[in-house]
């Protein structure tokens, strides 16, 4: 007798299981003698209708939370859901009736809304008209903007696109691109330069040095010539018959000044008149670390262009490059054809917080 209750029981269990098609259901279903014929339970972030079918006529249909309103007609059940506008998923379930007695809970799911942007923070085009695309993901519509009339950004087909116009004003530029949604918002910085016109020419290097009279500091001011040469960018300074390597790096409009080079001679004449020349290697030290003339020690700034910024240079055109407050520019003498630790004379030009300003 007990062996013949189990195998009722167990076709029973069976038959309840078999009832309802598992390919349409993606939440789980408690059936309380309420057949579910299919159901769509998972829901975007930004909303929208599914529909729940069962065996019978329905009574009585509703949500156990307010973000789910429910409605029954026949054997259907229409479920929405309101939008998402949060990060986190949400769930609840759905109670449907087809009597006071017979019942099924139907669980349901949301999705959080997605904001995603695959974009560099920053990004360099040359003085031409220039376009680009990144990966844009959203749950719901982008909103799009930018700083400059230049600049144009437009989020569609899944694609955030940058396009700017030509460059003629002679100068780097800078402005942004904005995106959000909702609440979520990013930006791009969009930098337009082309190395030739617009960052070879003519500068002030000024720089902070003691006055050996004085023993003040005071800052100073020495022409300047940013030349590209063979491919190469070169620091001159003719004043002192200097050429100084300098490394450009376009992806972020930077000018590096490594230690180490040689970058000129000094002559001068001993007692009896005769002329000694001198090697002149670059030197650099940065935030208080010990000078140093050996390479890849370096300092680096980014270049900018700022007209409003107050100096004391009546001719600046707005264009400039800082190496930072604590870096330092050294010019060293040595009695070598190179750096060598045992021959140092001394130093020629010690300054710090070394700034470009361009100037015509």
């Amino acid at each position: 007798m007990n062996r013949l209750f189990q195998t009722i029981f167990a076709v029973g269990c069976l038959f309840v299981l078999a009832s309802c098609n598992s390919d349409d259901v993606t939440n789980d279903i408690d059936q309380h003698k309420v057949e579910v014929l299919s159901a769509k339970t998972s829901f975007e972030a930004a909303g929208g209708t599914n529909n729940v079918t069962v065996v019978g006529n329905v009574v009585k249909a509703y949500a156990a939370a307010a973000w789910a309103t429910v409605k029954a007609e026949g054997a259907k059940v229409s479920i929405t859901a309101a939008p998402n506008h949060d990060i986190d998923s949400r769930h609840t379930t759905v109670i449907i009736k087809t009597s006071d007695q017979d019942s099924a809970i139907v669980a349901i799911d949301q999705m959080g809304a997605v904001f995603a942007l695959d974009a560099p923070k920053s990004v360099v085009f040359n003085d031409d008209v220039n376009s680009v695309s990144y990966p844009a993901q959203g749950s719901f519509p982008f909103k799009t903007a930018t700083s400059a009339d230049w600049i144009t950004a437009t989020c569609a087909d899944g694609k955030f696109t940058i396009t700017t116009k030509a460059n003629t004003t002679g100068h780097l530029r800078t402005g942004w691109a904005y995106v959000n949604m909702l609440t979520r918002k990013d930006s791009v910085a969009v930098k337009q330069v082309d190395v030739k016109k617009d960052l070879v020419g003519n500068y002030y290097l000024a720089m902070v040095i003691t006055n050996s009279l004085t023993h003040k500091q005071e800052r100073r001011y020495f022409g300047a010539t940013l030349t590209y040469d063979a491919d190469k960018l070169v620091l001159k300074m003719p004043a002192l018959n200097l050429s100084i390597p300098v490394n450009y790096s376009k992806d972020d409009i930077s000018l590096t000044l490594p230690a180490g080079n040689k970058v000129g001679t000094f002559t001068t004449t001993d007692d009896d008149g005769n002329p000694i020349t001198f090697t002149l290697v670059m030197g650099v030290a940065d935030k208080n670390v010990t000078a140093t003339w050996k390479s890849p020690v370096a300092i680096s700034g980014l270049f900018d262009y700022n007209p409003t910024l107050q100096t004391e240079v009546p001719d600046y055109k707005g264009t400039m490059l800082s190496f930072g407050k604590n870096a330092r520019f050294i010019i060293y003498a040595f009695t070598s054809e190179k750096f060598d630790k045992e021959k140092p004379v001394g130093a020629l030009l010690n300054g710090s917080d070394p700034i470009l300003y361009k100037r015509p």
